[in-house]
């Protein structure tokens, strides 16, 4: 079966935040606040909630699933303003 690419669904939400708080806690682990990133993983319920709340805010959002499993995503948004205020808010010191 190959992977698809398609929009972000209400029904990702749950595996998506999980996915979310999985890949977070090992890829910025030593680079991203320790408390923000063990806050993904013990409210992975409100971040699904979150997910689902503002689909409509982040058209921009995609998701990469190989045999209907969430295995990657992207958001992208070309708003600066948003992404300093994100960043900010999980500790980081400087944009990427």
């Amino acid at each position: 079966m190959n992977p698809i690419i398609r929009k972000r669904k209400i029904e990702d939400s749950t595996e998506l935040a999980h996915s979310i708080a999985l890949v977070w806690n090992t890829t910025y682990k030593g680079i991203v606040d320790d408390d923000f990133l063990k806050g993904l993983l013990d409210h992975q319920k409100e971040s699904a909630e979150r997910l689902k709340n503002n689909i409509t805010d982040q058209p921009n959002y995609y998701v990469l699933t190989l045999q209907d499993k969430i295995i990657g995503w992207i958001y992208y948004t070309l708003d600066s303003d948003k992404v300093e205020k994100n960043n900010d808010k999980i500790g980081m010191k400087k944009r990427f």
